[in-house]
């Protein structure tokens, strides 16, 4: 779902040293896809006791630890867990866009 672009105010300068003029300039925010942004990472975890996995940047990696967990707690005694929630930590950052 996209958001409208938000307007933002800058001053344009001072006329005579009488004020300011304000310029509007739309700006988005959108994924950080730079090659020296943060990682996307990942993290389940469990929605029945709620132990976490590993920080990690694979989506293998997250998936194994939950599947490690549910043979874990199938073991124990108060049966298989089922149920998991997925941590993702993902870099974005502001867009200018044109002045209004």
């Amino acid at each position: 779902m996209s958001q409208p672009p938000v307007p933002v105010i800058r001053p344009a300068g001072t006329e005579g040293g009488a004020g300011r003029s304000f310029r509007f300039r739309n700006v988005t925010v959108a994924p950080n896809d730079d090659p020296d942004a943060e990682p996307t990472t990942l993290r389940f975890v469990c929605a029945v006791c709620e132990e976490s996995g590993p920080e990690v940047e694979s989506q293998g990696e997250a998936e194994a630890w939950a599947l490690g967990h549910l043979k874990h707690s199938a073991a124990a005694h108060d049966g298989p867990h089922y149920s998991y929630l997925l941590h993702m930590t993902r870099p974005f950052q502001t867009r200018p866009g044109r002045w209004l």
